[in-house]
């Protein structure tokens, strides 16, 4: 039997076309209290194995690529970054405050689903 390796580069795009993607883009807006978010930091966590995906939010908007598909864990953080500590203040404490409460990031319920190449996704904070 003789092969006709002319016709392997069409296989290939042949079946490439065919897969389904792994992971999708993912863009929205961030409001605390109605307005937008100054600056934030955005991440969208998928259960294990996966790695988490982040981005800065910037006057309310942002925009993450290559999020796993699927159900993922959303933590939004922004810190008020401290000038001058306590000099009896802890280490941590040089990285500012925590001013957005912790229901949005490390206690964080909040889930999306991520399917197929562009998802949005518009999150309305509240600090109350």
């Amino acid at each position: 039997m003789r092969i006709n390796w002319t016709l392997w580069p069409a296989m290939v795009l042949v079946t490439a076309g065919c897969s389904k993607p792994t992971t999708g883009d993912v863009s929205g807006t961030v409001t605390i209290d109605g307005k937008p978010a100054d600056i934030a930091v955005i991440r969208f966590e998928p259960p294990a194995p996966g790695l988490p995906m982040s981005a800065t939010v910037k006057d309310g908007q942002y925009a993450v690529t290559e999020v796993p598909i699927g159900e993922a864990r959303v933590w939004i953080s922004s810190r008020k970054v401290l000038k001058d500590p306590p000099p009896d203040a802890p280490p941590a404490s040089a990285f500012g405050t925590e001013t957005i409460p912790e229901k949005y990031n490390a206690k964080s319920q909040v889930k999306v689903m991520i399917e197929g190449k562009a998802n949005v996704h518009n999150f309305d904070l509240t600090t109350k």
